[in-house]
This record gives structure tokens, sequence and C-alpha cells, in this order.
């Protein structure tokens, strides 16, 4: 069979119908036929291979076992590769072992591997299916990667008809025939009862094991149970099992109680007894019944318990379940819940006769309850009218049309209660002139009337009667009822409701909170035109109305607020334009006419008369013609309501009568006349005149905001003088601050913030523009480092001024010399809350300054090196003196100890002990010729060091006339600071160049440049392992004297002003800052250059270079 595409196609191939279950072998059976004369052979053969593949079955396990058996197959087969597998329960295919080569080749991952049902393919899978031998000799299919079959043959394993596993071989060279199918055959034959018998045997072992661990689980189970379980030997009626539920219930020991049987805990059985009961209760096998006892505990206290039997057999025993629950708080819960049942029971006949009693008044209730939903109706169609009514007008006119509606009464108004007490109508339906007219002058808690009784709260007896509970009075038919006490009572009714016919009249207070503002007048010509549920209904109105009526009031408050806040804004921010007093008067007056209740009443003049200088001016106006002006310009002011405002203080008012004779001369038609002072601090500054139509009637809430326009003009006023005045100090200020050569500036002291700079500051600082905003910034970007923090200290200290002298950094990075001088400005508690500072550029002064004292150290050097040189010219008399005659008696010592030798060699021959000084005669004469030379060399040294010194401090002319050899002059400079090398360094190098060196100079400068140079380079070494390494080199012309030092290096900032005078980094160690100054001056007196090449914490390299002497004079100057 070949795969191809994944079916099985036919080629050259046969299958072998087999039968598997026959006892002898059969005509394939190669193993067990005879064949020529070897059928003893074969026999034997086939024995010894059983009897392997039985030894495999006995002594081996798992994958070992089908491995073994499968080596000894392939044996038999002569086949490199194969597998052999059992038939799961489930029905898959697992093969425990396969030839190493397969499990390689194919990257399996585990030699034991599953075939499910539903992959079983190929030739094994189609043996397995049709459960016969299936051979393949032409090359098969096989995934990638897995090792390639020449040829196959694969054998099922049947156990009768049961198929149990399988046995596949492959790649045998010749191929496979009928004989190797005989053999596999009978070889699967010999498997099928041992592997049937392993198969059996692990599927016992594997149900052992799973009832082992049901039975541990059921073990716990039975423990961790609540209940009580017994298990029970029906027959002997004894236990054979209890759970811990069961001993903690019973207070027994588990082994005690399993001594015991049933009867033992139920005393009020005998063993017979419980017998017959079980008998009765209890059927058959798998049968459960519930009853309910009770049960003793090992104290002989009893506990009721409900128990569960059931009876099972085990094993040919009958065997009796019981499990037992204690029911002692379920009977107590269950007698406490019957209690309560009755209690309950009896409750409810209570009950139901209470609700049988109160039906009826529930009957009421409801009814109650309807009415006053039609009510809360009603008073929400009032309430919607509230919210929906924009002004007071609409929404009192809605209210009548509301009250019309419920009561059907044909007369409805409203009165409200106005400034003056007076109660008059505002809005109503119904009534004729003649009643109105009676009632437009109504005071309450004066007039002899039930509206005015209302509305003051005041209560006459004989309405007692009619008042209902909101204080409504309420009347159905005033004829019948009101008649003989308006006739008896004369001095409190006026009977004008009567007079105009209404039978039916209810008054109800307006409130808000507890005043009455009004009240509601319903009337109608019939009687008991408004029902009981009506009037209660109106009764209940009254506040709800007049919460509505103060809202409006409030919002009509609030746009008169709005108003006056308009302009009064308008006015205020017209001061805030770059406009002059007279400007802004004249917009803010055109401002006024456009409120509300002027633009009804206002006749379109606005005037306002400066009274400032004392006399009245025309300052601004609106809606004046120029007569008009004119008018007002020559009239005499003063005596008319505008003088009375300015003596008064107060606001006048003057209506038209006054006004006609003046009004007729100017032009002006008739009108009112306000006058209103515009004051600040109690003095007047000016006044301003309104003129309004001549039907005009003064009111309190104009004159508050005529006040109130006329104090915002006051402020706006004072503040456009007070900017007046400002702008004249200003311009002042900027005169002086911009033509003075300091920079003035001013800075708050609490944040830094500069406010001013003057424009002199870009001298001052070198700068065009600095880019600060605070006086920290100005320090961390102007000054000097090295002054920074000294500056900020000063400038910390505000509130004490002085004087500060600091460096500063200019654009170009050159450094300038500043003289700060800071004035402290005080508030009016005294505290210091600004700082004004007059910085200065002293750079030239302190230069000045710095030549001046240069001077005066270098008059202080010249004479301490005079003064030196008178002390070294003694010193050195003093020295030289006992020095020449150490040197000259050396020399005598010397002769006179050759002179001696061989006298003292023959005395030291003839006494071997012979000592001088202590020591033996042959240690002295060795170190004799030694110690006389070092005197002599020693005396030398002293000679040379004083005249050294002799030379350094003569006095010189100063003179650039000596020919001088370079080397030379650093050999000296050298053995006069050697001391302080030999402190300084372990490693100093000095190389000299090859050839002389001469310049032409003076020899004592040159000298005093080295020594400085060489003592800067000791003074800078860390460490005394650091080196020093000097040098002298002649190179195009230009002489190089280089002196290298490893020490700390310079700073960058430094490095171009180490060569200034006083400039010095060693301040601290008594620097002056003088020596590379001087050395400075010195090199470059000889046309030479001195400069410093350095890298900071690795060293420095000073050189000086000099021009070559040439023809006996100096050279050209090097560059």
């Amino acid at each position: 069979m070949t795969l191809v595409e994944g079916k099985w196609m036919e080629g050259s191939h046969y299958t072998s119908e087999s039968k598997f279950q026959r006892e002898s072998p059969g005509d394939n059976d190669t193993l067990g036929r005879a064949v020529g004369g070897g059928d003893q052979h074969l026999s034997e053969r086939y024995l010894k291979v059983r009897n392997r593949i039985a030894t495999a079955f006995l002594l081996s396990k798992g994958e070992e076992l089908y491995s073994e058996v499968l080596r000894i197959v392939l044996e038999e087969v002569d086949s490199p590769f194969g597998f052999f597998g059992y038939i799961e329960e489930n029905g898959d295919l697992i093969s425990p072992s396969m030839t190493r080569d397969v499990w390689d080749a194919c990257r399996m991952p585990q030699k034991s591997i599953r075939f499910s049902r539903s992959s079983w393919s190929g030739l094994w899978g189609q043996a397995l299916v049709e459960k016969r031998t299936m051979v393949a000799n032409e090359g098969l299919q096989v995934p990638q990667g897995h090792i390639s079959l020449s040829c196959a043959m694969a054998v099922p394993i049947l156990f009768g008809d049961e198929l149990i596993g399988q046995i596949a071989v492959a790649n045998k060279k010749d191929g496979y025939g009928r004989e190797d199918a005989g053999v596999l055959e009978n070889l699967a034959r010999s498997v099928a009862p041992l592997l049937k018998a392993r198969l059996d045997s692990e599927w016992h072992d594997r149900r052992r094991r799973e009832v082992e661990a049901e039975l541990r689980r059921f073990r716990a189970a039975l423990d961790n149970s609540a209940d009580a379980v017994f298990l029970i030997d029906r027959q002997e009626m004894r236990f054979i099992d209890v759970n811990t539920t069961a001993c903690r219930s019973l207070d027994y020991d588990r082994e005690i109680l399993l001594t015991l049987g049933p009867h033992d805990i139920k005393p009020e059985y005998d063993l017979e007894s419980l017998r017959r009961i079980f008998d009765a209760v209890i059927g058959g096998d798998d049968t459960k019944s519930v009853i309910s006892t009770v049960h003793r505990r090992a104290d002989g206290s009893d506990f009721p318990v409900e128990v569960v039997l059931r009876s099972i057999s085990s094993m040919g025993r009958s065997i009796v379940i019981a499990t037992a629950r204690d029911i002692t708080e379920r009977i107590a819960f269950e007698s406490a819940l019957k209690n309560a049942h009755e209690g309950m029971e009896r409750k409810v006949e209570e009950r139901t006769r209470e609700l049988t009693l109160s039906n009826g008044l529930l009957k009421q209730e409801i009814e109650e309850r309807r009415r006053a939903e039609r009510r809360l109706v009603n008073i929400n169609r009032l309430l919607e009218l509230a919210a929906g009514s924009s002004m007071r007008k609409d929404y009192l006119e809605g209210v009548i049309a509301l009250l019309k509606e419920w009561t059907g009464c044909r007369h409805i108004g409203i009165r409200v209660v106005d400034e003056s007490g007076l109660a008059q109508f505002t809005t109503w339906t119904g009534y004729n002139r003649d009643f109105l007219a009676s009632e437009s002058y109504l005071l309450p808690g004066t007039d002899r009337c039930i509206c005015a009784r209302v509305i003051s709260g005041e209560r006459d007896k004989a309405e007692r009667p009619f008042l209902l509970t909101g204080g409504t009075f309420w009347c159905g038919d005033t004829v019948e009822d009101l008649t003989h006490v308006i006739e008896s009572r004369s001095d409190q009714y006026r009977g004008e409701c009567i007079a105009h016919g209404f039978r039916t009249l209810a008054v109800v207070p307006i409130k808000y909170r507890d005043m009455i503002i009004g009240a509601v007048h319903v009337a109608d010509e019939k009687k008991n035109a408004m029902g009981s549920e009506v009037a209660v209904l109106v009764d209940a109105i009254g506040p709800l109305i007049g919460e509505a009526m103060k809202r409006f009031e409030i919002e009509e408050e609030l746009h008169r607020n709005y108003d006056l806040q308009s302009v009064t804004t308008g006015i205020l921010n017209l001061s805030y334009e770059n406009m002059r007093l007279e400007r802004v008067l004249e917009q803010a007056l055109a401002l006024v006419p456009r409120v509300p209740w002027l633009v009804s009443q206002c006749e379109g003049v606005v005037a306002l008369f400066d009274h400032r200088e004392g006399r009245p001016r025309l300052a601004a106006s609106h809606g004046l013609s120029e007569k008009q002006k004119r008018y007002y310009d020559r009239a005499d002011i003063a005596q008319s309501p505008y003088g009375a405002a300015v003596r008064t203080g107060r606001i006048t008012y003057v209506d038209h009568a006054e006004l006609r004779d003046a009004a007729r001369c100017a032009g002006f038609p008739p009108h009112g006349l306000y006058s209103v002072p515009v004051k600040a601090a109690g003095r007047v500054l000016a006044v301003l005149i309104i003129h309004v139509n001549k039907e005009h009637k003064r009111r309190e809430r104009d004159i508050d905001f005529l006040c109130a326009v006329a104090d915002t003009l006051a402020a706006v006023i004072q503040r456009k003088s007070f900017e007046e005045r400002l702008r004249e100090r200003e311009e002042r200020f900027r005169q002086l601050a911009e033509n003075i050569n300091e920079a003035f500036w001013l800075a708050e002291t609490e944040s830094g913030e500069i406010l001013y700079v003057s424009p002199a500051a870009h001298v001052v600082f070198g700068v065009e523009s600095p880019d600060v905003r605070t006086v920290w910034e100005m320090m961390e970007t102007l000054a000097h480092p090295d002054d920074a923090a000294r500056v900020r200290n000063a400038f910390l200290s505000f509130g004490h001024g002085g004087t500060i002298e600091y460096r500063v950094r200019t654009a170009g990075g050159a450094m300038r010399w500043v003289r700060t001088r800071m004035f402290p400005i005080k508030n009016e508690q005294g505290k210091v809350f600004r700082i004004a500072g007059l910085t200065a550029d002293i750079t030239a002064y302190k230069e000045a300054a710095e030549r001046e004292k240069m001077h005066k150290e270098q008059l202080i050097q010249a004479d301490k090196m005079a003064s030196l040189g008178i002390l070294v010219s003694g010193v050195a008399h003093e020295i030289n003196n006992p020095n020449n005659l150490i040197m000259l008696n050396a020399d005598v010592l010397a002769k006179a100890w050759r002179d001696a030798l061989p006298v003292l060699d023959g005395h030291a021959a003839e006494d071997s002990g012979f000592m001088l000084n202590g020591l033996p005669y042959k240690e002295i004469r060795a170190e004799f010729d030694m110690l006389l030379d070092g005197v002599t060399r020693g005396s030398e040294r002293i000679k040379r060091i004083v005249n050294s010194l002799k030379d350094f401090v003569r006095v010189d002319t100063g003179a650039l006339d000596q020919e001088v050899e370079i080397n030379t002059v650093a050999e000296c400079a050298i053995f006069i600071v050697g001391n302080l090398v030999k402190k300084s360094t372990r490693r100093f190098s000095w190389t000299p160049a090859a050839a002389p060196l001469k310049v032409k100079g003076n020899a004592q400068q040159l000298e005093q440049v080295v020594i400085n140079l060489i003592t800067n380079a000791c003074q800078a070494l860390e460490s005394i392992d650091a080196a020093i390494v000097i040098s002298t080199e002649c190179d195009d012309g230009t002489i190089r004297i280089k002196v290298m030092d490893e020490g700390k290096g310079i700073r960058a900032e430094d490095t171009q002003r180490i060569m200034d005078p006083f400039y010095t980094t060693k301040r601290d160690c008594g620097g002056t800052g003088l020596g590379l100054a001087v050395s400075f001056g010195i090199v470059k007196a000889h046309g030479g250059v001195l400069r410093f090449e350095s890298r900071l914490g690795k060293g420095t390299t000073a050189i000086v270079e000099l021009p070559v002497m040439q023809n006996g004079e100096i050279g050209a100057p090097v560059e």
C-alpha cells in the first residue's frame, strides 16, 4: 500500500488473512512449522522466543517492557525500525516504545506517544481498523522531517475478537514476504494473552487506587459532617463505625462507642424491640426512612434527634446507615414559631375589628384626600403661573383669571400696600368706577372696613364666625349674615360691599412670611357663589401669592441695581481710558439718561458743574443747546437749586412750577430739576443736574440711584485728578532719571522684582538691556562670580541701605568696577517695602587707586631690597671670615695628615690595637681623606652661596646692556631656591641647552624672573611626588626658558588675569599679586613674551621667550 495525498493506493503488496486464536501454527506459521530437516530447530527457536517474551512481561515494567518486546520482535523479523503499543480503555493507541532512530528522526518530545482513534491512518491505521496484517514493499510518503520508509508491515494484536494492541516494523533490506508476516503474526499471538493479562492487571490496580482514594474522601467527609453518622450491623445490632460528630454529640470515645449498639443510646428500647422497629421502619436494601427520637449521652442526659435510616448490603452483610441530627434548637424554634403564629392570629382578629370600625373614617379620609388633591392641582397651576410669568403685572392678572375660574365670582381684585401704607387695587376685574373710587385710599388699621382689618391683622369679634384658618374672611350671604351687624356696629363697617350688591364676599390676606402685604377681594351678586371647598383653597393661596409678589419685587430691585451697576461700571470704565477729565465727564453724562426709569422721565438734559475752585463752572453737559449753555454760563447759579445742593450737601428737587420763569427765559420746556451734590470726604466737588418731565414725582429709589451715580462721578473726578498729578510727577522723575550719568533702579524687597531701571544702566553695566526681572537675576547675570555672594548678602540687607563696590561683566566679557548706593523706602507702617539704588561706573577710579597702590608696593619692595642688600653684605662679611679660616686650615690639615701617615702606619704595624678618637686606626685612615675633602667642599659651597646672594642684592642700574648667558642665569636661580625645591618635590629635573644661549639685557632682572617662576611652580604642587622640569632651548632665533610643574593648574578665568598687578589666588598665604606682574614687565622690556599653558588638575608650563642677541644688540622682539 502506498500513501498518496492521504489515501492508500494499490501497489505491490499483499495482506494476510490470519486467525489469531488458533492453538497450533498454520500455513503461515514460519516459526511453528518444519522446513526440510530444520523442523526441530525452528520449534526450539519458537519456544525460546515465546519464553523471552514471557520473561520480559514477567520481569519488566512500563516502557522497559515494551522496549524489550520490541527489541525481540525486530531481531526476529530483521528490521531496524518499529513500534509496539496497546489500546487504552478509551480506544486510543498508546505506543510506550519505538526504536530510538524513529524517535530522534521524528523529533518526538518523548518515547511514549498517543494516537487517538480519529488519527489512525496509513498502513498501521488500516491494520488496526480492519484487524488484519498489512504489508507494503514500496516507498511510503511520510510527513516532512520523519525518516523515509522503503517498506513496512503492521500486525494487530487481538485477544479473541478484542483489539488490544499492535506491532509494526519497517525498512527490512529485502522487503517483507509471507514468511515475515507469519513470523510477526505468531509473535502477536504470543504477546496477546500476556498483554491482555498486563492490561487487566493495570486496570485492576488503577481501580483499587481509585477505590482507596474514594474511601479516604468518604472518611474525611464522614468526619467533617455536621451530623452524627452511625454504621450498624443489622444482624448483630452493633456499631461498625461512627464519625467524630457522633462521638462528640454522645460524649463517648470512639473506641468505647464501637463496643455499643443502638439500644445503648436509646434506653427506652431493648435489643429485640429495636430490631423489630428497624424491620418495621426499614424495608429492603437502598430504602430510606426518617424518624424522630431521643438519644442519651454518656452522662445520662437525653436530647431530641432526627434520624435518617438507610439499609445497604455489603459483602453479604446487611448494614444500616443512621444519620442523626440534634434538633433541640429546631424544636425550640418551632415552639416559638407556634406561639408567634397564635399571637399573630389574635392580632389579626383585633386588627380586623379595628379596620371594620375605621372603615367609615377611611372613606372620609379618602374623600378629604381627593379634595386635597384637587387643591394641590390648582395650587400647582398657581405655582406654574408664578414660574412662567416675567412681570408682576402679568402674574397678578393670571391670578385673577384663575380665581375667577375656581370661584365663579364676577368681581375679583388684588390690593397691594404701597410705600405710604395705602392698600390700593393694582389689578382687578368686574368692578365699576364708583366702587374703585371708594376704595382708592384705604388705610389699613384706620378705615372702617373688613379689607382694612384683614390687612392690618386686627379682628372684630363679630367677624369670628366668618374667619378661616389662614385669616380669610368668607361670607356666603352678606345680606342675611352681616346686615344686622353693620347696622348695630356702624363704627366698624362702612357697608360699601353690601351697598354695591355683593352677597358673596371673601377677603384673603396676602402674606410674605409673618407680614401681610395686601389682600385678594372676591365678590359676587349671587349668594353662596363660592362653596366651602373653594373657600378653603382660596384661604391657602394667600402666602403663595405673597411669596411670588415678593419674588417679583426682588427681581425688580435686582433690575434697578443692574441698571445702576451698568451706569456706574460704564462710568468707571471710562475713567480707565486715556482721556482727560472733561472728555470722561462728557461721555459719562451721556450714559445717565439711558437708565430705564429716566428713559421715560428725563428730558434729555444732564449737566455737571465743577465746584472744585470754589465757583461754579459748567464742566460737561449732555442735551444742552448752545443757547442753553450760554444761559448756564451767565446765570447766577449760586442762587439756583445748584447753590442749595452746594450749601447743604444734600440732593434737591424742584418741580416745574418753581422753574417756570427760568425755563421760559432759557427756552427750556416745562420740567423738573434734580440737583445732586458730587462729594468726596465731605467736600462738594461738583453738582449733577438732571432735567425730568413735569409729571415726575420724587421717589426714594430714584434718589438712591442718583446718589450712587454722584458717588461714582466723585471717584472718577478724584482718580482722574490724581492721574494728572501723577503724570506730572512721572514726567519730572523721567527727566531726572534719564539725564543723570548714574543708573537709577527701584525694586521690591520681598520678591526682589525690579520695578524700574533708568536708561543709563546700559552705559554703567556695559549691556544694552539686561534681560532680568529680579535683583537676584541681575546679580547672577552681571556680577563677577567672585563678588556675587558678597553682593547678594548686601542686597539681602535692604532695610539698612548702604554702599557696596563690586565688579560686573560687560557684554564684551570685560570686567568693570561699579559702586551701588542703596536707599530703603518705608511704607506708612514704617516697614521697608522697596529699595532704590544708584549705580555708578568707578572703573577709572579703581584703576587709578590700583596704580597708586602698586607704586606704593613697588617702593616698599625696593626699600626692602635695599635693606636686604645691606643685611646680606654684613652677613656675607661675618660668614666669609670664619669660612676663610676653615678653607686655609683644611689645606694645612691635609698636608699634615699626609706627612704623619708614615709614622702612624709604622706604629699601627707594631700595635694592632692602635686607636684614634676611640676608633680603630684602619677605619680612621680609610675615612680621613674623605672627611677633609668634605670640609673643603662645604666651605666652598658656603662661599658660593654668599657670593650668589651678594650678586642678587647688588644695586642694579637697570641697564639692559649686558651680555647674558641664559643657562648661567637659570643655574644661579636654581641654586638660590634649591632649598625650596628640595622641600617641594623629589622629582626635579634641569635640562640646559647644549650650546650657550646669549641675550642682550640684565642678568639680575632675568634671574629674578626665573626665581619667581620656580617659586610659583613649587607652590602649585600638591604632592612631593609631583615633578618640576626646567629646560632651555633655542629655535629660529628665539630662546625659550620652560618651567613645567605637575601642580593643580590654573582656572581658565584666572589665566587672563594672573599677570595683572595685585591679582593673586594665594592672598590667604601671603601672596601680593606682584611677582608675575613684575616678571611680565621685565620680559617685555627685554623684547620677549611671558605666556602660560595650563590644564586644570594636570599642571602648568610657564614659557619665557627672548630674542637671541644679534651683533651685540637685543634681537628683534618676539611676537
